[in-house]
């Protein structure tokens, strides 16, 4: 009889012990899963990270071109004023015809990195490509065009960097 209960205390103990096993590894796995879902939150929030910083870089980088192109664009302003001139001159030098090539170099350059002039002269008045800086009375033209361009607009790409300034009829 005492066999029996020893058998018997015997498979107790080892319920016992299987329930507790059982228990462990279910704590196991429970830890597992935690573990792999935060694994899988971090590797998103790296990847969240990664392209958050990648669009910061890129916003930085356009603002930095933005300012580059807005300070070239006054040295520009100055090569146009300056072949305004030098167009009103009789004789054609050297020296003039070499300073237009600059010119059209640096032209060059600007368009090819995306930089286009907004065109004005004759144009619907668009509060968004244009800064009227005055109006004027006109017979023989339509309310609401642009009559005269002050200063050269400019894109940056579809984004306008600076507005022409015009005058328009009122």
């Amino acid at each position: 009889m005492k066999k029996m209960e020893e058998e018997k205390d015997n498979k107790e103990n080892q319920k016992e012990e299987e329930l507790q096993e059982e228990e462990e590894a279910e704590l196991y796995r429970k830890e597992r899963d935690e573990c792999i879902e935060h694994l899988k939150r971090s590797q998103a929030d790296l990847i969240n990270y990664k392209n958050q910083e990648k669009r910061r870089m890129q916003e930085v980088v356009a603002y930095t071109k933005e300012e580059f192109f807005l300070e070239i664009l006054e040295i520009l302003d100055n090569f146009n004023r300056a072949a305004a001139e030098a167009g009103k001159r009789k004789e054609e030098d050297e020296l003039i015809s070499g300073f237009l090539k600059i010119k059209g170099q640096l032209e060059g350059f600007l368009e090819k990195e995306g930089l286009k002039e907004i065109k004005a002269q004759g144009e619907e008045f668009d509060p968004y490509l244009h800064e009227a800086v005055e109006t004027v009375h006109s017979e023989s033209e339509e309310t609401g065009k642009v009559i005269e361009e002050i200063q050269k607009g400019y894109l940056l790409g579809d984004k306008v960097l600076r507005p022409a300034k015009v005058k328009v009829v009122k």
